[in-house]
C-alpha cells in the first residue's frame, strides 16, 4: 500500500506511509467507501468530447452552459488549470484541454494535445479568441509558440495571461488575484 500511494504525485514515502497508517486505523466503513469511491473514479469519469476536461458526461458542464462566452477558448494544460482558473471567476469562456505539454523527453507530441479538436473548434463554432494559458515554464512557452504558430493566419486572435504570473510556476498553485490580474492583462502572440 504504501509502495502503491508514494507513485501518488506530490506524495513521498512518508506521506505514504501517514495514509496507509491513518487507514488502518480507520473504520472498515470509510475504508470500503474510498475503495467504492475509487472503483467508480475509472468507471464514471471521463474526458468530456468537446474540450477534453474531466466530467461524469459526455460533455461537461462548461461546454453544455449557455451563460459562457462561446467566442473565447482558453488552452490549458491539465484539468486541474480548469479549475483553478473558474475559482478565481476571471475567465467565463470555453476551455481546451492538452492532457500535457509538448515533452519529447515523455513522448508527448503534437498529435497528443488534441489540436486536431481544437482547430475544428475554431472553424466551425465562432471562436474570436485562443487564450494560450500554458504554465509559464520552458515546456509551457513552446507549447503556447507551437499553438500560436498552428492557428497564425486562422482569422483567430491568440493571447496568453499577462506574465505577472511567476516564470517557473504552475496554474494550479496560483492566487486567485495573479489568475485575475493576469487574465486581465492578456498579452497578444505574434
Amino acid at each position: 500500500m504504501i509502495n502503491r500511494l508514494a507513485r501518488l504525485p506530490g506524495l513521498g514515502r512518508r506521506s505514504a506511509e501517514r495514509i496507509a497508517l491513518f487507514l488502518l486505523e480507520s473504520s472498515a466503513a470509510d475504508v470500503e467507501a474510498l475503495s467504492t469511491t475509487l472503483g467508480r473514479l475509472r468507471s464514471e469519469v471521463r474526458h468530456c468530447s468537446v474540450c477534453r476536461n474531466i466530467s461524469t458526461a459526455e460533455i461537461c458542464e462548461v461546454c453544455s452552459s449557455t451563460h459562457r462566452d462561446r467566442t473565447r477558448v482558453c488552452v490549458v494544460e491539465m484539468p486541474h488549470d480548469v479549475s483553478r482558473i473558474e475559482e478565481s471567476e476571471a475567465y467565463n469562456g470555453l476551455y481546451h484541454v492538452l492532457l500535457g505539454r509538448l515533452s519529447p523527453e515523455l513522448g508527448k507530441g503534437p498529435d497528443d494535445l488534441g489540436l486536431d479538436r481544437l482547430l475544428q473548434r475554431i472553424s466551425s463554432d465562432g471562436v474570436a479568441e485562443v487564450i494560450i494559458a500554458t504554465n509559464p515554464n520552458v515546456a509551457g512557452d513552446a507549447t503556447a509558440d507551437y499553438i500560436a504558430g498552428i492557428l497564425k493566419g486562422r482569422g483567430v486572435n491568440v493571447t496568453r495571461p499577462g506574465r505577472g504570473l511567476p516564470a517557473g510556476s504552475q496554474i494550479e498553485f496560483l492566487r486567485r488575484e495573479a489568475l485575475l490580474d493576469a487574465f486581465r492583462n492578456r498579452e497578444a502572440l505574434e
